[in-house]
């Protein structure tokens, strides 16, 4: 271990070196004054000076210069961090001068010390002329009186104005006004009213918790109709049962005089203790459901007809009255009969507190009332709830979902949509795709972008020169599909546009099938150049057999058949114009009634012939 004395005069100073927390309202004094020590401790290395102020500065400050504290730079790390702090807790120089102009006062402070302030916010962006006039501006008018005319310097003006305020304050004489007549009346108005609240808290009753007899009780009369309640004071205690001692004897902390009074003087209190005699409003007035059952049409009907159904009407009297209405007892429990007029109201008083279900409300008025229909009414008038409609969100009525119809006409309904963004090939990268409801035909249309515009000029050139305007297309609810301009071509080519159900590609189901077939065939061909494979692709497409009908899309359209490249033989003369003709035949029976028809082809087999040999008999 080293000896003390030869530890250097550097490192002992150094430890001496405790700097002050951190001012977030002065940060430019905080650092002279930290300078200062590091003067004193003899501390010139720039990252103990970096070290201290991080150690001086709290959490809510390291936050706020996270970014500089985690990444210090390599060199000037005091500098660095100094600056961020003075640029990051000090007012902006607009801000400063907006205080010495307009919130800066003198308040109780000195003339001297709020000319310091106001230095301090001006600095040097503000003349000595200047900060003197507004300096003086803040001085009482006796201060400004006697220093407007002196050209002292304004430092000296300072030290003036502070003997002026101090002298002025030592001889300042307060006054006392002679109260008036209406001054006296107030005055003895709030003396009776603090007599009365006075003598209102003496009497107030104080309940204590401990259950000790209090040394001064509060003693407070109590009247009760109950004689026995005031003799049980006067008793004596050994004739009390132990519980009967413990209650009166915390009585007692309270009141000791019980006055008695008879029942009919105690209306409240004799009304409360019988509150069975007391005649509560029902929903149901039975001079009223008496006269309606009279003249019930379905009421009368049952009672001519008993055994036309199950109920067991028979009068019975109202508990409490004279009055007796048709109840039916078939359940063993006694259920009013409602007429028509009486049901709505019984149904809203019954339904309204808690607004419940069909099952609850029907299991809560099939209990205790009965009528023909009962369930099918309650179910129909709960379903009709508007309270419930609102509240119960599950319980809307849900449309159902419209349903797209099959077409019996070629190139009058047609679906489209966008695939896309496909591997660049020439320079496009989407796809207009369409399809014809009833002949299956396709098109795909490459693309270099999808804005409205692209997507009009290529449906018109790709398929409405080609196969006219259709009735109606349908597209989901892209911004293209959406917009405007393609709004306008609906109008000025007459087609109807219908939208998908967001969020429901089975609406746009046809074409977004298709999409799949379609990009298989294109990866089949493992080019990345797919617009070069795609007229091939679709020529395949259209000539493939479908499955809902034996014949291709090209057949649909053209009535027969299209020649593939590579193919070598085609049919005779004679069977080709017979198949040609069955196959207008097929067509027109398609296009009136939307089936196929199969027929039966009596004729031998087709033979082939070569194409060198076709006009050539056969030996």
């Amino acid at each position: 271990m080293s000896d003390p004395e030869t530890v250097s005069e550097s490192e002992v100073e150094r430890v001496t070196v405790k700097p002050t927390p951190f001012w977030k309202g002065d940060a430019k004094l905080w650092f002279i004054q930290l300078e200062a020590q590091f003067n004193l401790g003899k501390i010139t290395s720039d990252t103990t000076k970096y070290h201290y102020v991080v150690s001086a500065i709290d959490t809510s400050v390291l936050q706020q210069i996270a970014d500089f504290v985690t990444n210090p730079p390599a060199v000037n790390q005091y500098e660095g961090i100094k600056q961020r702090l003075i640029s990051t807790f000090s007012d902006s120089q607009e801000r400063q001068l907006r205080k010495l102009l307009s919130e800066i006062d003198l308040g109780d402070k000195k003339p001297s010390q709020l000319l310091n302030e106001m230095k301090r916010l001006g600095d040097s962006a503000v003349s000595d002329e200047l900060l003197k006039t507004l300096w003086l501006q803040r001085l009482p008018t006796h201060v400004q009186s006697v220093l407007a005319t002196s050209s002292d310097p304004i430092q000296n003006l300072a030290q003036m104005a502070d003997k002026i305020v101090e002298i002025q304050h030592m001889f300042s004489v307060c006054t006392v006004a002679t109260p008036t007549e209406d001054m006296s009346a107030a005055i003895l108005q709030l003396a009776k009213e603090v007599a009365a609240l006075k003598a209102a808290y003496n009497t107030e009753i104080k309940p204590r918790r401990s259950r000790s007899r209090p040394q001064t009780p509060d003693r407070s009369s109590k009247d009760s109709y109950h004689k026995p309640l005031v003799y049980a004071f006067t008793q004596k205690s050994d004739k009390a049962t132990p519980r009967q001692a413990r209650h009166l004897d915390y009585t007692s902390q309270f009141t000791t005089v019980i006055n008695h009074i008879s029942g009919k003087s105690n209306v409240v209190a004799d009304t409360l203790s019988r509150i069975s005699e007391i005649d509560t409003p029902t929903p149901i007035d039975y001079q009223t459901l008496r006269e309606s059952q009279d003249v019930d049409y379905e009421l009368q009907t049952l009672l001519a007809q008993p055994d036309s159904t199950a109920l067991k009407l028979k009068l019975f009297t109202v508990p409490g009255s004279e009055k007796q209405i048709y109840c039916d007892d078939s359940n063993r429990r006694i259920r009013p009969f409602i007429p028509k007029t009486s049901r709505y109201e019984l149904f809203k008083h019954f339904h309204g507190m808690a607004h419940p279900g069909i099952k609850a409300n029907i299991k809560l008025l099939t209990d205790r009332f009965v009528w023909p229909g009962i369930n099918k009414d309650v179910s129909r008038r709960t379903r009709a709830c508007i309270n419930c409609q609102r509240s119960k969100v599950q319980r809307h009525t849900q449309p159902p979902i419209t349903e797209i119809g099959t077409s019996d006409e070629r190139f009058a309904v047609i679906n489209i949509d966008l695939i896309g963004p496909l591997p660049p090939s020439n320079g496009f990268t989407y796809c207009l795709t369409c399809i014809d409801r009833y002949t299956s035909w396709t098109e795909a249309i490459p693309l270099t972008d999808i804005t409205a515009e692209s997507v009009a000029k290529a449906l018109y050139s790709g398929w409405i020169s080609r196969f006219g305007t259709p009735l109606k297309i349908i597209t989901d609810q892209g911004r293209q599909f959406e917009s405007s301009l393609f709004a306008s071509l609906s109008t000025l080519m007459g087609f109807r546009r219908a939208r998908c159900t967001p969020y429901h590609p089975a609406t746009n189901g046809k074409i977004e099938r298709w999409h799949r077939t379609l990009k298989t065939a294109i990866k089949a061909h493992a080019s990345p150049n797919w617009t070069e494979h795609l007229p091939t692709v679709l020529l395949g497409l259209r000539t493939v057999i479908r499955d809902d009908t034996p014949v291709s899309a090209s057949e649909m359209v053209y009535g027969s058949t299209i020649r593939l490249p590579g193919e070598f033989f085609q049919d005779s003369w004679d069977n080709s114009k017979q198949i040609s003709q069955m196959s207008v035949q097929r067509q027109l029976h398609i296009m009136t009634t939307g089936r196929y028809l199969y027929p039966k082809i009596s004729t031998p087999a087709p033979t082939f012939l070569s194409e060198e040999t076709q006009n050539e008999k056969l030996i």
